[in-house]
C-alpha cells in the first residue's frame, strides 16, 4: 500500500481550478492606467537679439531613461515652434530644450517638467537673451527664468 493514487491527481486539479475560477469570478483587477491625464501644447517664441536673429530650438523628452528627440528647428524672429504630447498619471514627463542663436549663444532649459507644470494645457514660452519666460495667455504677464 505504499503506492500513491495517481488516478486521483487529474480530478483534484480539475476541481481546484474550477473552485479558484468560481472564487475569483467578478474580481478582475486591472492595473491602473498610467497614460491618460491629458495633452500638453508647448509653444516657444523667438524674441532673442532684439528680434534680429534666428533661434535654433532642439527639444528632447527625457524621463526615466525614455528619450524622444524632436530634432532641431529654426525659428525666425517673432515666430514660434510648437509641439504637443500626452502626459502620464505619474508625473514623470519632462522635456529639455537647447537654444542657440548667433553669434555664439547656447543655453539649455527644462521647458516642461510635469511635476512643476501640471498634466495638461498650453505653455507659451518666450525666449529672450536673458532667459525663457512663461507667458500667461490671459494676462500677458511673464514669469521669467534666468539661464542656468
Amino acid at each position: 500500500m505504499g503506492s500513491s493514487p495517481k488516478h486521483l491527481i487529474v480530478p483534484i486539479v480539475v476541481v481546484l481550478s474550477v473552485l479558484m475560477d468560481h472564487t475569483c469570478e467578478g474580481q478582475q483587477h486591472e492595473p491602473p492606467s498610467i497614460s491618460d491625464p491629458g495633452t500638453v501644447l508647448i509653444k516657444i517664441q523667438n524674441d532673442v537679439a532684439n528680434n534680429s536673429a534666428t533661434l535654433t530650438v532642439h527639444c528632447r523628452r527625457v524621463d526615466r531613461g525614455y528619450e524622444v528627440d524632436l530634432g532641431a528647428h529654426d525659428v525666425a524672429p517673432y515666430s514660434y515652434y510648437k509641439f504637443s504630447f500626452e502626459t502620464m498619471k505619474i508625473p514623470v514627463t519632462a522635456y529639455n530644450c537647447s537654444f542657440q542663436w548667433p553669434p555664439k549663444n547656447y543655453h539649455d532649459f527644462n521647458i516642461f517638467f510635469q511635476a512643476r507644470d501640471g498634466d495638461e494645457g498650453e505653455n507659451k514660452w518666450v525666449v529672450h537673451d536673458w532667459g525663457p519666460c512663461l507667458r500667461n495667455t490671459e494676462t500677458g504677464n511673464e514669469d521669467c527664468r534666468n539661464w542656468s
